[in-house]
C-alpha cells in the first residue's frame, strides 16, 4: 500500500569508510524496502564506485560537485515521493541501523496520522552509549515510551511522512549542511504535525560533532554559521524579534571568545570564525528573509 510504503534515502560525500556498513545494514532490515537511493555528491574517495560496484540493486544518483547536504538529500526525496512512497527515511552515510529500526517508526507512525518526522534513539558508532540529548529526553520521560514528542531531532534518521513534504516542503538548500533538519522540524510543527523520538528504534552514528578533529573546516563553519541563519529564519516571529534572537546569541559568542576557555589563541579563532559567519549572514540577508517569508506563508520547498 502506498501510504505505508517506505524508501530510504542516503546522501553521501566522501563517505567510502562507512558506506558498506551503512548499505549491509540497510538490506538486512526487517520491514521491507521498495528502494534505496543513494545520492552522491561529487565524492573524490570512491564512494559512489563503491556503491555501483557491491550495491547494485541501490539507485545511484551522482553529482559532479558536492551540492550540499540539504539539496543532495531533497534529489533523493524527490525521487522518493515519485515512486509513490508514503514516508521518506533520510539516512546519514555514517550510521548503521539495527534490524528492526523501521518497523518501528512506521508503527509509531501509524498511530497518529499527525506525527510527521520521527527519529531513532542514537547510539555511537562502534558502543551503546546514547546520545546524551536524547538521553536527557529519555530521562524525563522514564524513558518507557513508544513515542515522545521532542521541539526538534537530530538527523542521522529521519522518517518523514510524505504529507509533511508536500505540505512544507523539503529541507530549505540555504543551509547546505547543519541545522537543515531543525529548520525543517520548526517548519512541520508550525503546520500542525508532531516531531519526535522513537526510543526502541536504535542507530549507531559516527557523528561528526562529536570527532571535531576529523571534521572539515567546511563543516565546522557552517555548523556554526548556520545557528545564526537558524535565528533569522524563524517565521513564528516577527523580523525584529528574529534580529534580536541574532544579536544576543552574537553577543554570547563575543563574550565567548573572550575568555575562551582554551585560551587567547582558540579565542581568536573563533572570534575570527564569528566574524566571517556573520559576514555570510550578512550578504544572505535578504535571501534569508525571502525564505522566512514563504515559510510564514505556507509556501513549500519542492
Amino acid at each position: 500500500m502506498t501510504g505505508a510504503c517506505v524508501a530510504v534515502v542516503v546522501p553521501t560525500w566522501n563517505g567510502r569508510r562507512w558506506i558498506d556498513r551503512c548499505l549491509e545494514s540497510l538490506r538486512a532490515t526487517a520491514s521491507p524496502l521498495p528502494a534505496i537511493i543513494v545520492v552522491d555528491n561529487g565524492s573524490r574517495d570512491g564512494t559512489a564506485e563503491r556503491v555501483a560496484a557491491c550495491f547494485p540493486q541501490v539507485s545511484l544518483i551522482r553529482h559532479r560537485q558536492n551540492v550540499g547536504f540539504a539539496e543532495g538529500a531533497n534529489v533523493g526525496i524527490r525521487a522518493a515521493l515519485h515512486t509513490g512512497a508514503g514516508f521518506v527515511a533520510v539516512v546519514n552515510q555514517d550510521t548503521w541501523v539495527e534490524r528492526d529500526w523501521l518497523g518501528r517508526l512506521v508503527a509509531a507512525a501509524a498511530s497518529d496520522p499527525a506525527i510527521g518526522i520521527l527519529t531513532s534513539a542514537q547510539y555511537d558508532y562502534d558502543g551503546y552509549a546514547l546520545e546524551p540529548a536524547y538521553a536527557r529526553l529519555l530521562a524525563a520521560t522514564n524513558g518507557d515510551r513508544e513515542f515522545v514528542d521532542a521541539p526538534e531531532v537530530i538527523g542521522a534518521v529521519l522518517l518523514l511522512r510524505r504529507t509533511v513534504l508536500t505540505r512544507v516542503g523539503l529541507f530549505d538548500p540555504l543551509y547546505f549542511a547543519y541545522f537543515e533538519e531543525a529548520d525543517l522540524c520548526r517548519r512541520a510543527r508550525r503546520a500542525g504535525f508532531r516531531v519526535g523520538l522513537v526510543p526502541g528504534s536504535r542507530v549507531h552514528h559516527w557523528h561528526a560533532l562529536r570527532h571535531p578533529g576529523e571534521m572539515s573546516a567546511l563543516g565546522s563553519y557552517l555548523a556554526f554559521r548556520n545557528q545564526f541563519v537558524f535565528e533569522l529564519k524563524d517565521p513564528g516571529r516577527p523580523v525584529r524579534g528574529n534580529v534580536r534572537a541574532w544579536l544576543a546569541l552574537c553577543v554570547r559568542e563575543v563574550a565567548y571568545c573572550l575568555h575562551h576557555p582554551g585560551g587567547v589563541r582558540r579565542g581568536l579563532i573563533r572570534g575570527a570564525a564569528l566574524a566571517v559567519s556573520q559576514a555570510s549572514v550578512l550578504v544572505n540577508l535578504l535571501r534569508i528573509l525571502v525564505h522566512r517569508w514563504r515559510e510564514q506563508r505556507g509556501a513549500a520547498y519542492l
